[in-house]
């Protein structure tokens, strides 16, 4: 019971930290395209 809980919340960190690490790297995308059309326009 114990090894399955914390299995369970090493499996949920680990989907909060690529949920966080493809957050991240989405908004400095959308930061160099918002540069990119800045110089520009």
């Amino acid at each position: 019971m114990n090894r399955r809980t914390l299995s369970e919340l090493k499996s949920s960190s680990n989907k909060l930290i690529i949920f966080r690490y493809f957050f991240g790297f989405f908004l400095f995308y959308m930061y160099i395209i918002f540069l990119i059309i800045k110089l520009i326009f």
